[in-house]
């Protein structure tokens, strides 16, 4: 059975309707999603994104939604791992895994955003391969915390003596998702490491073809591919006016703020065309049917009409 799950616009600029951000807004958008049947909840671990660089912390807005909500399952999409030591970050998880009653999904990645991360004084490492080598052995520390082994020693992280108390709350610990699309080592760290894999929007004939590399990896690992949950962040809108001049208007800009370079107007509308969820609903239905067909089984979905419940009324109903 396919999966849906809502993105929380937690930064501003997250829709194309608002630049505003307003917490009461948010926490009704997640109840009213769990409300319609969603499975899941998640946020962008940013700490200035979008229109003027607003955004909320994101741990502290799940650990208000876990309060907010009784069923559906939460989780960052993803964590920036130089934005908390590896300790820090497994104390936090065993905290919201108990706040959320067992309904956390620990999502994390290797980072991207440099200006952020010298804005705020994070580590950054600007060696790639060296970067991916600390991800790995973050990912490791924090294992071995949920798992309470024994620690070797590392190359970019202190050894830690860390115990978890009160334990964790999933047994034997919350799902691990690993976001990126990175074919050389982070589809290899999702076959070594992860209960689940998120990508941020690509066309279905892409995603199927990043699909082949992970399960290559995975026979390299002996790891089963069958196990890992495969899972795609995208937007979605589901309209009769077709991508207008404000939706590409909100792509451009939106990009502008994350420090990428602007496509042209007719560019941004075909990058729209070809990897968003935009159109009337049977539009939509065929084009998350093509995903579908070529391996998605849980779509991860900002709604580009927030604050109005209409895309997310009508997808509930698919």
């Amino acid at each position: 059975m396919t999966k849906f799950g809502v993105c929380l616009p937690i930064f501003s600029g997250s829709s194309a309707k608002t630049s505003e951000i307003n917490i009461n807004e948010i926490i009704n958008f997640a109840k009213k999603s769990e409300e319609l049947g969603y499975s899941s909840l998640w946020g962008a671990d940013h700490f200035h994104l979008g229109h003027e660089k607003g955004e909320h912390e994101l741990w502290t807005i799940l650990s208000v939604i876990a309060q907010q909500t009784e069923r559906i399952r939460m989780g960052p999409l993803v964590l920036g791992y130089s934005h908390r030591e590896p300790t820090l970050l497994a104390k936090m998880t065993s905290t919201l895994d108990f706040l959320s009653s067992g309904r956390f999904d620990l999502g994390i990645g290797a980072g991207w955003y440099k200006e952020e991360q010298n804005a705020y004084g994070f580590p950054w490492i600007e060696k790639v391969g060296i970067r991916m080598d600390a991800f790995e052995e973050y990912i490791e520390i924090i294992l071995n915390i949920f798992k309470d082994n024994k620690h070797p020693d590392y190359n970019h992280f202190p050894t830690p003596n860390t115990k978890l108390t009160p334990k964790l709350t999933q047994k034997p610990y919350p799902p691990l998702l690993i976001g990126g699309g990175g074919e050389k080592r982070t589809l290899k760290l999702v076959a070594k490491y992860a209960d689940i894999w998120n990508i941020p929007a690509v066309t279905a004939k892409e995603y199927s073809r990043k699909l082949s590399i992970l399960k290559s990896h995975c026979e390299n690992e002996g790891t089963d591919y069958s196990r890992i949950e495969k899972t795609m962040e995208s937007r979605i809108l589901i309209t009769d006016k077709g991508i207008n001049d404000e939706i590409i208007d909100w792509f451009r800009y939106f990009l502008k703020t994350a420090g990428n370079v602007v496509p042209t107007r007719q560019e941004s509308k075909e990058i729209i065309e070809s990897n968003f969820i935009i159109g009337q609903i049977d539009e939509c239905k065929e084009k998350i049917n093509n995903y579908v067909e070529s391996g998605v089984q849980h779509f991860t979905l900002y709604f580009l009409d927030f604050p109005s419940y209409s895309s997310l009324e009508l997808l509930s109903d698919f």
